[in-house]
């Protein structure tokens, strides 16, 4: 678990007790520098400018100050253990990792916070993934993780929650090269090195959901157009649910725009659009004029 945190300092631990070395002497841990907890540390990722959370299998922490002999720790009052260390990303806003929950993220100007509370209840999210198995890397300001089933992007969205896109890549390890700003990966049992987002490969297909939106009253969404990077053969589907029945799912092969069903009124839907192109954009309106000039 070894960590550069501010001041040059390197954090590690064993079991509940936290270890801190002298600022620039790597080799030198005095004992007067130990910090003792009451849970078990499970990571600790640094934080900058203002010290490192240590996440545990109970409520996080945070460690504050320059001089490991006066460092203090902080015990955040919500109980979020971090059930992989793995899984836990330094993002630029702050640190994101996994829970029983959901993906739970400590920044230094809002605090600690179920992430993803508005895209994902606890129920949900236990049946969709195994939040133990999770391996993350920062990935173009996004957090990517792998885990039993496949991996997925988390695009983090302060005010509705942010979005996901499914992917079928598993891997066992990652690194993101902040020299080249490119992602590697290890996928496979013999430790073969892939290059994520590699312009040179071809597509992969992948999956976006959105969340239940709840417009201000009853409509019918009647037409849609999704921009995409289209190619010869694209392999687009758009689907809809209308107050958690689905009402159409069909292929999209260009950007013109196409009617969806009517029938119902509704005001809560939800939309996936998977495939094998670069989703751009996709615009909705009652009617076709409404998607005029958009």
């Amino acid at each position: 678990g070894l960590t550069v945190i501010q001041n040059n300092i390197l954090a590690g631990f064993v079991r509940n007790s936290l270890y801190l070395s002298e600022p620039d002497e790597p080799h030198a841990w005095p004992e007067a520098n130990i910090k003792v907890l009451d849970v078990n540390i499970v990571a600790i990722r640094a934080i900058s400018g203002t010290g490192a959370i240590i996440l545990t299998d109970r409520n996080p922490y945070l460690l504050s100050g320059y001089d490991p002999a006066t460092m203090t720790l902080q015990k955040i009052d919500a109980l979020y253990p971090c059930v992989s260390a793995r899984g836990a990303v330094s993002m630029g806003y702050g640190v994101l990792y996994p829970s029983y929950e959901g993906l739970v993220l400590y920044s230094p100007g809002s605090g600690l916070k179920l992430a993803t509370a508005q895209v994902y209840n606890a129920d949900t999210w236990s049946q969709d993934f195994d939040p133990t198995s999770f391996v993350g890397v920062y990935y173009d300001n996004n957090y990517f993780t792998s885990h039993t089933d496949g991996s997925f992007v988390y695009m983090y969205g302060p005010n509705d929650g942010g979005s996901f896109v499914n992917c079928d890549t598993i891997f066992t390890a990652a690194y993101n090269d902040a020299v080249n700003g490119k992602v590697y990966l290890s996928i496979g049992t013999t430790g073969d090195i892939y290059q994520w987002d590699n312009p040179d490969e071809p597509l992969q297909t992948a999956e976006w959901k959105s969340k239940t939106y709840l417009a201000e009253d009853y409509s019918n969404l009647g037409a849609a157009r999704i921009k995409a990077d289209y190619t010869d053969n694209p392999d687009i589907t758009f689907t809809v649910w209308a107050n958690g029945v689905q009402v159409f799912s069909n292929p999209v092969y260009n950007e013109e725009i196409f009617r969806l069903p009517r029938g119902y009124r509704t005001d809560t839907y939800e939309f996936k659009v998977e495939g094998n192109a670069r989703i751009r954009a996709i615009h909705l309106a009652q009617t076709p004029i409404g998607l005029k000039g958009v």
